[in-house]
């Protein structure tokens, strides 16, 4: 009763960082005789210093003013609706937690390697009220442990979502 099926599980698209639009890259899916296609663009739109900081750089993700998580979704959901081949997964890559180990303006920078891809997410509140890191802080921190991703993969779970490791935990 199984089946095996090409499938790429985590791709990028011009909704982040992917060179490709989502419709270009069905067709590259299908050209390539992609079965299964997830597209997991980076959930980080934007990022700042602190919470109240002038200081924020752009870095390309779902979670920005000009897309947001129902625009996403939708554009998502309606060409995974039109595509018979490849299926198509709609996801999202999530950095949950980001802390910094050194006093401003030495920052050291931790947690923004700790990647995890969510499925089965279709209401966009859900990803809105992630409990993931909103910003860098400037005063020092100490490593916080599992326990914010501990949290958030429980979120994920608790509202049916599917989450994978995403990116090797350093």
């Amino acid at each position: 009763g199984w089946i095996i099926a090409r499938g790429s599980i985590h791709n990028h698209t011009t909704f982040s960082d992917g060179c490709f639009s989502p419709e270009d890259l069905v067709q590259e899916a299908r050209n390539e005789g992609i079965s299964v296609l997830a597209i997991t663009d980076h959930r980080e739109g934007r990022t700042c210093l602190g919470k109240n900081a002038k200081v924020c750089v752009n870095v390309g993700g779902v979670e920005n003013k000009k897309t947001g998580y129902e625009k996403y979704l939708n554009h998502l959901q309606k060409l995974a609706s039109e595509s018979k081949n490849p299926i198509i997964l709609p996801g999202l890559e999530v950095a949950p937690y980001i802390w910094n180990e050194r006093d401003y303006p030495w920052l050291l920078i931790k947690g923004e390697s700790w990647h995890f891809v969510v499925y089965n997410i279709s209401d966009p509140k859900v990803f809105e009220n992630m409990p993931v890191s909103k910003s860098i802080p400037i005063k020092k921190q100490n490593d916080p442990g599992v326990e914010p991703f501990n949290n958030f993969v429980n979120y994920i779970r608790d509202n049916g979502g599917l989450i994978f490791q995403a990116s090797a935990m350093d």
